[in-house]
């Protein structure tokens, strides 16, 4: 009888310590020896001595898990989201790119599917302004783009290699037949060709649509020339079954000549 009492109330007081004890390989029913009550006492006491000391393990096992679990949740819930996507190239800051310098084309890319030609390269393209169309400079002011011509120069020792640049004794403008304006339906710019003004006419009723992604900006001449990235803005324009490329680069004001405050210098970098 003695023997079952202690038998039970020690499997539910220590089945800790009776569990480890049977994992041992230790016989439970000689430890509770009824013929022995001494010893019986001196094995409950060591079974209450390990049981505290393996809930106490277990304890602190328990507890450096949580803070472990913890302290991931926190860095959960302060690790900063997933910025974004904007568009910085608002009206404001397009419209301020376009006027601060002049502009000149490039380069001209004829895209029909998946055939591009550059048309500089394409001896069957024929057009009157292309050839000239490094000595023609744009300028975007109050909606009009007009122009100025001028010829460049190669060979500034003030500039990196392969840069050009452009003297002008007036910076007065002429008219051209194309006007610009923000489309708020497609989020940028379009320029638009209209009735002919005599300077510089461009056929009636194409439109051109600023790529906005096409865009590489600097704020000054300086940081263009030490970028290995050149400046430019891609205008699209539609013409049947294919898309021109128009590629403009900025034509930048450096100085004015030392001796002479009427003449204007302009650099462009390749």
């Amino acid at each position: 009888m003695v023997c079952h009492f202690f038998d039970n109330a020690v499997q539910r007081k220590f089945p800790v310590a009776v569990s480890i004890l049977s994992e041992s390989a230790v016989d439970t029913r000689e430890a509770y020896n009824c013929a022995a009550s001494a010893k019986i006492c001196k094995t409950i006491k060591k079974q209450r001595k390990a049981g505290k000391r393996l809930i106490s393990m277990k304890s602190f096992t328990l507890i450096l898990f949580a803070g472990i679990l913890a302290i991931g949740l926190a860095g959960c819930r302060h690790q900063a989201p997933e910025p974004e996507e904007t568009d910085i190239w608002g009206k404001d800051t397009v419209g301020y790119i376009l006027g601060k310098t002049m502009w000149r084309v490039e380069k001209v890319f004829k895209v029909t599917g998946s055939d591009v030609v550059d048309l500089e390269k394409d001896p069957g393209f024929n057009n009157k302004y292309f050839d000239a169309r490094k000595s023609i400079l744009l300028s975007f002011q109050d909606a009009e783009i007009t122009m100025l011509e001028s010829q460049p120069m190669k060979g500034n020792p003030k500039f990196r290699e392969g840069a050009e640049t452009y003297e002008f004794t007036n910076r007065l403008t002429r008219p051209t037949n194309v006007t610009y304006t923000w489309d708020e339906s497609r989020n940028t710019i379009v320029a638009t060709s209209e009735s002919p003004k005599g300077f510089l006419d461009v056929p009636a009723g194409f439109s051109g649509v600023l790529d906005k992604l096409s865009i590489v900006a600097y704020s000054t001449y300086q940081e263009e020339e030490r970028s290995a990235i050149p400046s430019v803005l891609i205008f699209e324009v539609e013409a049947g079954s294919s898309v021109y490329r128009y590629h403009l680069k900025p034509v930048w004001y450096y100085e004015t000549a030392p001796l002479s405050p009427n003449i204007y210098r302009y650099v462009v970098f390749p």
